[in-house]
């Protein structure tokens, strides 16, 4: 069995960052294959991919002249740890309240786009629920859709992301039932220690979290 395989799967269905880890998305097309709330999307990534990030239009102007100034010699395939870091610490740098309404509409998933704060507020609350399994969530998620969702164009960006979600979540349980028994038993005591790193992780101050590498 591929152990990177099931790491991906633990990463992108189990632990379901908090809202406290931030994000690194970009717009969703309709009915993208990189819906920013798919369950391998970009909404859940803690690291910047190397280059100037694709949402630095909507920073303010000096943080954007910064993180340009940061990647001016940068080439592609180059190693590109300091840069990300030092970007990470200009965008930490904008207060919260202003990162919030910046990324607004941005970082969620693209059945949300064009929904009120409100709805969107009602799946974030499933989504970033640490109680709840992935199943669960969906779960919820198809509730919420058929109370919330009126807009035929977001009707039928849920019914991508839902497909593409149990998809995964079908795969996720094939690999595990592969595992041999002693594996399984491994599986899931990962699965608890992974828990309560991203429990400790999202109690963090972002300040530390930043200064760690984690946002």
């Amino acid at each position: 069995m591929n152990i990177h395989l099931i790491f991906s799967l633990f990463i992108s269905l189990i632990l379901v960052p908090s809202k406290s880890l931030g994000c690194n998305c970009g717009d969703s097309g309709p009915l993208s294959s990189t819906d920013p709330f798919d369950a391998l999307g970009p909404w859940h990534q803690r690291h910047l991919d190397c280059g100037i990030p694709p949402f630095a239009y909507r920073l303010p102007q000096d943080a954007q002249a910064k993180i340009h100034a940061i990647w001016v010699n940068y080439q592609a395939g180059d190693e590109c740890e300091q840069e990300q870091e030092q970007t990470r610490a200009i965008i930490m740098a904008i207060p919260e309240e202003t990162r919030m309404q910046l990324f607004k509409g941005v970082c969620g998933p693209g059945f949300l786009k064009n929904e009120s704060d409100e709805v969107r507020d009602r799946f974030m609350h499933v989504w970033f629920n640490d109680d709840m399994t992935i199943e669960q969530k969906q779960t919820e998620f198809r509730k919420l859709a058929q109370e919330l969702l009126k807009n035929e164009e977001s009707i039928a960006r849920f019914a991508k992301f839902d497909q593409k979600l149990s998809e995964q979540i079908s795969e996720r349980h094939q690999t595990i039932q592969k595992l041999s028994v002693n594996a399984r038993e491994a599986y899931n005591k990962w699965v608890n220690f992974r828990k309560q790193e991203h429990n400790f992780l999202s109690s963090l101050p972002p300040e530390i979290r930043a200064e760690l590498g984690l946002m």
